[in-house]
């Protein structure tokens, strides 16, 4: 209940306006909800009220590696260098970063020398995904397919696998359909808007089909505005 989770947390910074854990917690929030400006502008309130506090150092760091954005994640490794010195995370984004920038020898050797424990799986992942790689970029294809293992490994254990039912989701779909049929529709209230743009197009692609990258050229025209994965209709 995200929504009700940003009442809860902006009302304790009303009460305490230095209250870090809130900030940053909200900065997790918005992101899930892809409010990416004001994730990021959390986490930075987070580090200007404690400038020592870690977690908010890496989730500002996450944040700039999950947007692509090389300068941002270059900048907050250099702050974070500066004021919480020698966490791991800090070596794990340098190491993604050398790799961002096709410096694979060095960003393997960085992230080589480092290690997450079971508390800390997220970035163990993220370090052993960029290993590979590194490595595949290198064309040391043992190495690269060993740690390919390693992420497929560590991934499979934390996946609950589940059934699927395929009967109950088109249950689901004739459940809603039949509500639509059933629905007066000249009960509906017809609004009438200025604004004369055409209805929106929907792009529907199976995962790996070349939907995001048809996603990232419509987004970059101006007058265009892509919405994120959405809940089915």
């Amino acid at each position: 209940e995200l929504e009700k989770a940003i009442s809860c947390y902006e009302k304790a910074i009303q009460i305490n306006p230095n209250y870090v854990k809130a900030h940053n917690n909200l900065g997790l929030i918005f992101l899930t909800l892809g409010k990416t400006e004001k994730s990021k502008s959390c986490y930075e309130k987070a580090i200007k009220i404690q400038p020592h506090f870690i977690p908010a150092h890496n989730n500002l760091m996450d944040f700039y590696e999950r947007t692509n954005n090389d300068e941002g994640l270059k900048q907050s490794i250099a702050s974070a260098k500066t004021l919480i010195k020698n966490a791991l995370t800090i070596k794990l984004f340098e190491g993604i970063l050398l790799y961002k920038n096709e410096r694979f020898s060095k960003s393997i050797s960085i992230l080589e020398s480092i290690f997450f424990d079971k508390k800390e799986s997220n970035y163990e992942k993220l370090r052993i995904l960029n290993l590979a790689k590194c490595y595949d970029r290198l064309e040391d294809t043992d190495k690269a397919f060993n740690y390919f293992v390693k992420i497929n490994n560590l991934t499979l254990q934390r996946k609950i696998i589940k059934s699927i039912d395929k009967d109950k989701y088109l249950k689901k779909i004739k459940i809603k359909k039949n509500f639509f049929k059933k629905t007066k529709k000249n009960q509906w209230i017809n609004l009438e808007s200025s604004y004369k743009r055409k209805d929106p197009i929907f792009i529907i692609g199976f995962p790996r089909s070349g939907t995001t990258l048809l996603d990232s050229i419509l987004r970059s025209h101006p007058l265009i505005e892509v919405v994120e994965e959405e809940p089915m209709v």
